[in-house]
């Protein structure tokens, strides 16, 4: 039975990295955080898991959850019904990749033992996972999480036809990767936003999702997306109107109707890996 797990990055609205500062900024003329997409999608997601009765991952950055309790403190629910893991703090690009500014181990540490504090404070449960923002990932980070008493780390792709096998670090942390669908020239990820800009049909989408499953060997396959996609179009720079959100979460419903109809088994990471074995 192929094993299929629906992780959300819960974070600010499209978050962009600023060269030479460690916090994350959205998307906009003004280049400061925002939240609104974030708790629109979230509202709308929320809606459609309850519907279907579907648990899943929560990569939660800390400031982002900060928000959306000060603001609309009944969405917390959906979280804390689900599988928590930790996305950053303020979604810091940890390698230093885009902004030009590597941080530093022991801030590293710091950064991600402050927000692991605020997202078990705010939820009441301990992140298992985690996922780094922007996926930059440095050659410590399995120690600073293995330290923290993470289980596993999400933030590595993984290039094959087949649903990616977790597999344990020198740390003892699993990591579980990311598919990475080898297609011509370009690589295909199966983070949602390709659907919901049009950069890939539903048809492309379902081919990919086939491959993977004729080819399943126990493997883990993840489908990914970010709440404020929902309720936001990167290309024309555009907040969707309600009617244009719920399409998008029809999308996903129709994606996740299709597995169903395939036969996987949906379950969050943490399950996928104490259902296999995977002492954690």
């Amino acid at each position: 039975m192929p094993y299929v797990a629906l992780t959300i990055d819960l974070d600010r609205d499209y978050p962009v990295p600023v060269s030479g500062t460690l916090k994350a900024a959205s998307y906009s003329p003004e280049c400061k955080p925002s939240f609104t997409c974030t708790i629109r999608g979230l509202k709308a997601l929320s809606n459609m898991l309850e519907e279907i009765s579907l648990k899943v991952t929560f990569f939660v950055e800390a400031r982002a959850l900060q928000h959306i309790c000060a603001h609309d403190e009944a969405l917390l629910g959906v979280v804390t019904k689900n599988e928590v893991g930790c996305h950053g703090l303020d979604h810091e690009d940890l390698a230093g990749k885009y902004t030009g500014v590597p941080i530093p181990p022991l801030q590293q540490l710091a950064l991600i033992r402050k927000a692991t504090e605020i997202i078990s404070e705010i939820t009441g449960l301990k992140p298992v996972g985690f996922r780094a923002p922007y996926l930059s990932t440095t050659p410590n980070l399995g120690e600073i999480l293995r330290s923290l008493d993470y289980k596993y780390d999400s933030s590595i792709y993984s290039e094959s036809f087949k649903p990616p096998h977790p597999y344990l670090l020198g740390c003892k942390l699993f990591e579980v990767p990311l598919p990475l669908y080898p297609l011509n020239e370009r690589k295909a990820t199966l983070y949602t936003w390709t659907l919901h800009e049009g950069k890939r049909s539903f048809d492309e989408f379902k081919h990919i999702l086939d491959t993977y499953i004729a080819n399943d060997d126990g493997g883990l396959l993840m489908i990914s997306t970010h709440a404020w996609h929902f309720a936001y179009r990167i290309s024309s720079n555009l907040k969707l109107s309600p009617r244009q959100v719920q399409e998008n979460v029809s999308l996903l419903y129709r994606l996740i109707a299709y597995l169903e109809d395939k036969g996987v088994s949906f379950l969050p990471i943490g399950e996928y890996l104490k259902k296999t074995n995977r002492n954690i």
